[in-house]
C-alpha cells in the first residue's frame, strides 16, 4: 500500500486497518482524553444519506463528543492519505474541549476559523507523514 492508493481498490478489513493503526499512532503520539466518562470508541462504515441529511454535509469523519465516539466516512475519503488525515483531524476533536466550546467558535468565527478547525486541519497536516511512516509496515 502507498500514501495515494486509492479506498475503493482497498477491502473494507484494510481499510479499518489503517483507521485502527493511526488512532493508536494518536495515542500513542499525541495523548488521550481522560476527561470524558464514556469510553473512547470508533468506526469505519459509508455515510448514508440520512446522516448527510442530520448534519447537513457530506462528511469524511465526525467525533461526537457526547458518545466519546470517532466516526470515519470510507466512501467519503479518496485515497489513504485522506483516511489518515480524517482520522488525525477527528482524533484532535476527540482531545479538544468541543462538547462545551465548539457551537459558541462556530458561531463566533464560521467553520474554518473556528479554532478547533483550525487546530485539527493544522494537525492532520502536521502528523499525517509521521504517522504513516510509522504504520505502513503493520499494513503488510
Amino acid at each position: 500500500m502507498k500514501l495515494h492508493t486509492n479506498i475503493s481498490t482497498l477491502t473494507p478489513t484494510q481499510i479499518r486497518r489503517v483507521v485502527s493503526c493511526t488512532i493508536n499512532w494518536c495515542k500513542e503520539n499525541m495523548g488521550e482524553n481522560h476527561r470524558r466518562a464514556n469510553t473512547f470508541s470508533y468506526s469505519v462504515k459509508k455515510q448514508s444519506p440520512a446522516e448527510v441529511k442530520k448534519i447537513n454535509a457530506q462528511a469524511m469523519g465526525v467525533f461526537n463528543p457526547s458518545k466519546n465516539k470517532l466516526i470515519i466516512f470510507h466512501n467519503n475519503n479518496d485515497d489513504i492519505r485522506d483516511l489518515v488525515q480524517t482520522t488525525i483531524h477527528e482524533y484532535t476533536h476527540y482531545l479538544q474541549p468541543i462538547r462545551k466550546y465548539y457551537k459558541f467558535f462556530d458561531k463566533l468565527y464560521g467553520y474554518y476559523n473556528n479554532p478547533f478547525e483550525v487546530a485539527a486541519f493544522g494537525n492532520e497536516k502536521k502528523y499525517y507523514k509521521k504517522a504513516w511512516r510509522s504504520i505502513s509496515p503493520l499494513l503488510y
